[in-house]
């Protein structure tokens, strides 16, 4: 079969409103770590995407516009969404500012000063020069908070004298999935006294509260909407010794984390507004953005 030949079947057996955007290529190696799948409307090997559904699709003059405006607004997405973490404490006030006025669209500019988080509430990370990946989640807490991840990793239990349901961190993530993997990576502090896995999948909020009710936990990982029910909750998780809240910027297959859903961005917020946020606010603990 001719080159002409295959090509023209390859063009049939494609669906009518199926566009090919040579743009998309750079993130075919985060799908395979996706928290969520695969996306039914992204295909690997390209990254190929699918335009909208019309009764017609569109031709000539107007489909060419139209390949042209996803282009541009994919082009665009992709530099927002290829931002570095910010590192200094004023970048990451700035970088939550941003998802704080997201959210709360529609408050006064005062009312929006006053829900900010100062640079004081954050902990510099520049001290940490390695890749904001999964794995590096230990070796980023031994950079910028020593002292609290030796206390976490390395410091035998005391048993009864130490409370309960009182973690010294938290990581807050935008998935339960997400949390597992969270919680696989913090390996050297699991070993020495498991992470508490305070997110909505295969858990019911009862019962959370009765095993932080039971259980030590230096460190716990959770979504924000379930983080803000139980620190709310004054028998459940106790924040009086929380000292670090570590944001998790992690990305999904189609490169949003959670500053970026609007569902996981309100409940985000919602947490932040309650007790954890409050005891940020008393100077007593410190968020850093991972």
């Amino acid at each position: 079969m001719s080159n002409a030949a295959r090509q023209s079947k390859l063009a049939d057996d494609l669906e009518d409103d199926f566009i090919p955007d040579d743009d998309f290529t750079g993130w075919a190696s985060d799908v395979a770590d996706s928290d969520f799948g695969n996306d039914s409307d992204d295909v690997v090997s390209g990254v190929k995407r699918r335009a909208d559904t019309f009764d017609a699709a569109p031709s000539g003059p107007d489909r060419a516009a139209r390949t042209q405006k996803r282009r541009k607004r994919g082009r665009r997405g992709l530099l927002e969404r290829g931002e570095e973490t910010p590192a200094t404490a004023r970048a990451q006030a700035d970088y939550l500012l941003r998802c704080l006025r997201e959210a709360k669209r529609g408050i006064s500019a005062l009312e929006l000063d006053e829900a900010a988080f100062r640079p004081e509430h954050f902990v510099d990370t520049t001290a940490f020069d390695g890749e904001h990946h999964t794995v590096a989640l230990e070796p980023f807490l031994q950079a910028i908070a020593p002292t609290l991840f030796h206390t976490c990793a390395k410091t035998p239990v005391k048993g009864r004298s130490e409370p309960r349901g009182s973690p010294l961190m938290l990581v807050v993530s935008s998935s339960g999935i997400r949390c597992t993997d969270v919680i696989r990576s913090l390996e050297q502090v699991h070993s020495k006294c498991r992470v508490a896995k305070l997110f909505a999948k295969h858990f019911k909020v009862p019962e959370q509260v009765e095993h932080l009710k039971r259980n030590i936990c230096r460190a716990a990982a959770g979504t924000p909407n379930r983080l803000a029910k139980l620190a709310d909750d004054e028998t459940a998780l106790h924040v009086g010794r929380l000292e670090l809240v570590v944001l998790d910027r992690h990305r999904d297959a189609k490169q949003r984390s959670m500053f970026d859903i609007p569902e996981v961005r309100a409940d985000l917020v919602a947490m932040l507004d309650g007790a954890i946020g409050a005891r940020v606010r008393s100077g007593q603990a410190k968020l850093v953005v991972f």
